[in-house]
């Protein structure tokens, strides 16, 4: 068997209060480079509408005539709450079986006949604090942009999540669970995640729990996605072989109507003190093909502010730490 050693040091001391009594930060609206003093970058066209959604776009003939397509919504598995666990990444699945336009189906033919495989060129991915929708568009014509806007549209709030769609995703979920039922890969990895941030949702496992994945339903899912499918946590990035004063009409066309629906979601309050449990802890797993020692310091959650000063403070830190 191999080891992995974690060692936690104590790092700054905080007044003693519980981490579930911070208060979350306030969600920024708007980008980053509207409240920083360094320059933006010419290449990026940033907007944000009305609603609230924000969009990048950056020009990129290389390769020529491709566009890729990302859809970010700022939630993950640490926004579910008891009994919800597990519910982000099953929506991320039933995110291309079938919206109010797109019938289960439909957005798979629509994309494959624009050249597109599901898995490759099509694809998602769910994390702790996002979920991320992916197309990368074989074409750059304006049919095949509309086309992959449309689909993210119908994704953002018009997905169906009919019971019949619930049940037949539900053992592609369960499957997927069991395959990352590792021992280095889950039991290891969640270990020292909880060692660094104690109980905080941050450290729960994406797939979530057998049990929950087993018995969601549709009113279940459908609240966590009115909660946390909104504009406010969008963020759209298009990268590729275009004009962006050709496709900002198309974005604006498409999603300005996007509303959101009844009340909405919050972020779980940050660990702002040092996580209780041992200050150094050792894990054995029999099937991990090496050993590891690691590191860290405790310091408490703050909001980084987008300035000059602090973006040369931290890479000062970081060519120190690779030096070491």
């Amino acid at each position: 068997a191999n080891a992995s050693v974690l060692v936690k040091a104590r790092g700054q001391e905080t007044p003693a209060v519980a981490a579930a009594a911070a208060p979350a930060p306030a969600r920024t609206t708007g980008w980053a480079n509207s409240r920083s003093d360094l320059p933006p970058d010419r290449d990026y066209t940033l907007g944000v509408l009305p609603n609230g959604m924000r969009y990048l776009i950056l020009p990129n003939r290389n390769p020529p005539g491709q566009v890729a397509m990302r859809m970010v919504i700022s939630a993950g598995s640490m926004h579910e709450g008891k009994g919800q666990e597990g519910l982000a990444h099953f929506l991320e699945h039933l995110a291309f079986r079938g919206s109010k336009q797109l019938p289960d189906g439909e957005i798979q033919r629509r994309l494959e006949a624009l050249g597109l495989q599901m898995g490759s060129d099509v694809n998602a991915t769910t994390h702790a604090d996002h979920t991320t929708f992916m197309l990368d568009m074989a074409r750059n014509d304006a049919g095949s942009l509309d086309t992959g806007l449309t689909v993210l549209r119908e994704i953002a709030s018009e997905l169906e999540l009919a019971p019949g769609m619930i049940d037949a995703e539900r053992g592609v979920v369960l499957a997927e669970e069991r395959m990352r039922a590792s021992p280095e890969e889950t039991e290891a990895a969640m270990a020292s995640l909880r060692l660094q941030v104690g109980d905080h949702p941050f450290a729960r496992e994406v797939v979530g729990k057998r049990d929950v994945i087993q018995t969601a339903d549709q009113q279940q899912i459908r609240k966590f996605y009115d909660a946390f499918y909104r504009p406010e946590r969008a963020t759209l990035v298009i990268v590729g072989d275009l004009r962006p004063g050709d496709i900002v009409p198309f974005i604006q066309q498409r999603f300005s109507d996007w509303a959101g629906r009844g009340p909405a979601g919050v972020d779980p309050a940050p660990v702002m003190n040092k996580p209780d449990g041992p200050d150094v802890a050792v894990f054995m797993t029999n099937a991990s093909p090496s050993s590891s020692i690691e590191l860290y310091w405790f310091e408490p959650y703050r909001q980084l502010p987008p300035m000059r000063a602090e973006r040369r403070r931290v890479l000062v830190e970081q060519l120190g730490q690779s030096a070491v």
